[in-house]
């Protein structure tokens, strides 16, 4: 694993999380960059000398992510060679411009990306260089393989798969963690 923080997250992450646990897959920690794609790109620097034939990004905000949605994203990038987790919407979604309603969209159709996405290291690496030479940003990886216009299967996740990104979803995951059906079914 290649763990991507910021630049000023490097000596913490290895005093105080990797000093202290044996974390034998941890082969490295760099340094990320301004935007979610120059970070991935960074940690894909990482592996160039000896890339893996399977490349899983995963955010480290989504701490209830399962070795098998791991595991059936792996089985489905080595299939397709591209492949994000994810979950159906089912809240009714609006396109909303200037705080008024211009569509409703389709919900069958619409779903919540989340990650581990998992790609062929070779088509990863191909969408990242489009990118860059096209001037591209994309939200996620997905985005960057749609780009380069490659299709991405779909892998269910789960709605305990969510980011961490608000304090309502710090004590989401609080009262998850501590919950004893939960935890035994990490």
């Amino acid at each position: 694993m290649i763990v991507v923080v910021p630049q000023k997250s490097i000596q913490t992450i290895w005093d105080q999380v990797l000093g202290l646990y044996d974390f034998q897959k941890i082969v490295g920690v760099v340094a990320g960059g301004e935007t979610r794609q120059e970070s991935v790109s960074a940690g894909m620097e990482e592996l160039s000398d000896a890339p893996p034939e399977i490349v899983i990004v995963h955010d480290g905000v989504r701490p209830f992510v399962t070795t098998d949605m791991v595991r059936r994203s792996v089985q489905s990038a080595r299939q397709y060679g591209a492949a994000a987790v994810g979950i159906s919407a089912v809240d009714t979604i609006k396109m909303v411009l200037n705080h008024r309603i211009q569509a409703t969209i389709d919900r069958s159709v619409l779903w919540y990306a989340q990650t581990p996405q998992t790609f062929r290291y070779a088509l990863l690496r191909s969408a990242f260089e489009k990118a860059a030479a096209d001037h591209f940003i994309g939200t996620d990886e997905a985005m960057l393989v749609e780009h380069l216009g490659e299709s991405v299967a779909t892998v269910e996740g789960s709605q305990f798969n969510f980011k961490i990104t608000t304090p309502a979803h710090l004590i989401l995951a609080e009262t998850l963690f501590e919950h004893p059906e939960f935890r035994e079914n990490l």
